[in-house]
């Protein structure tokens, strides 16, 4: 049996490692979100915009429930953030500037 001190660190660790992994979900969850909607207002080609928004919020459910959680995931992060990258910035939108 461990001393009590011991027992208490590990659960403080374990505490610890909870909330910060429940931190790193919320955050990957706002970004899918975000991505989401990114495709669903701005992708350039109107007609796809539902079918690629429908198809991304369905892969990452899949990647959800079927992806390894450790090098899986950050592969398929990595190259849907670099495809999205790809998708062009409209400049026709008119920004209103508070800081002067």
């Amino acid at each position: 049996m461990l001393p009590l001190a011991l027992r208490f660190i590990r659960i403080i660790v374990l505490d610890i490692r909870l909330v910060l992994l429940s931190v790193v979900i919320l955050v990957l969850l706002i970004g899918v979100a975000w991505a989401f909607g990114a495709l669903w207002f701005d992708f350039p080609i109107p007609a796809l915009r539902r079918a690629l928004a429908a198809a991304f919020g369905l892969a990452a459910i899949g990647a959800l429930a079927f992806v390894r959680p450790r090098w899986g995931a950050r592969v398929g992060v990595a190259g849907l953030g670099k495809a999205l990258k790809r998708i062009p910035f409209p400049n026709t939108i008119k920004y209103i500037f508070v800081f002067k």
